[in-house]
């Protein structure tokens, strides 16, 4: 089930509430869809610190992913309309004014959450020049399929978008409404009173360290309760 569609980031390029979060779900796309343990360095500015000077973007992975290069990237964001001309601009601005980095040792990605039917044409174009190893340009269907890998980032930038997913709640969610009480808030340390053996498969299960290809990855849970 795919919670984001392209329709959803074009009309979401359109609020106010994209100029300033942007940047913060493409960091968290990051974090949850990059290999264990591969983030070197990372920082995308977002909220109110949009506004201030600097990268958009800038990531150091050990890995490869599909949508995350390995080695040091450098990314630009745009929400606005005319995306070909910012698009244009932020690659020249970042080609001939290097702070601190070095061009043809980085990557460069363009972001936007709208649409851009001649995404490959851009980036034919600007490869062609060999001034990056590598240039890329994510437009919303880019966007709609990486959120697609990951579910937890999808629901939170669906529930920000108002759109009601039907017997779906995040873990984070249903925990904050669960441990909750009129006088008091419970600990997670409750429920792992005597549960050390149960603790360390969770781990191990998060860490990929125990696959169980029935479930495609999941770790399913029963209880009397």
């Amino acid at each position: 089930m795919r919670w984001i569609e392209p329709i959803d980031l074009k009309q979401w390029a359109d609020t106010y509430f994209c100029k300033f979060q942007l940047q913060f779900y493409i960091k968290e796309l990051i974090f949850s869809t990059a290999k264990l343990d591969s983030i070197e360095f990372i920082n995308f500015p977002s909220g109110n610190d949009v506004n201030t000077k600097g990268l958009d973007g800038e990531l150091k992975s050990k890995y490869n992913t599909k949508y995350i290069p390995k080695g040091h990237s450098i990314w630009e964001i745009g929400e606005g309309k005319g995306i070909k001309a910012k698009a244009d601009k932020d690659y020249k601005k970042r080609t001939n004014n290097p702070n601190g980095y070095v061009p043809k040792n980085c990557y460069f990605i363009f972001v936007t959450a709208r649409g851009y039917t001649k995404k490959t044409d851009w980036e034919n174009e600007k490869n062609n020049l060999k001034q990056w190893i590598n240039v890329k340009f994510y437009d919303a269907s880019i966007l709609a399929d990486w959120f697609n890998e990951s579910g937890v980032v999808s629901y939170q930038l669906a529930i920000d978008m108002d759109k009601y997913l039907q017997g779906i709640k995040a873990l984070k969610d249903y925990w904050m409404r669960w441990c909750r009480t009129r006088d008091t808030e419970l600990k997670p340390e409750i429920l792992l009173a005597n549960r050390d053996n149960e603790k360390k498969y969770v781990e191990k299960w998060l860490y990929g360290e125990i696959a169980d290809n029935g479930k495609k990855d999941r770790l399913i849970i029963f209880a009397n309760s």
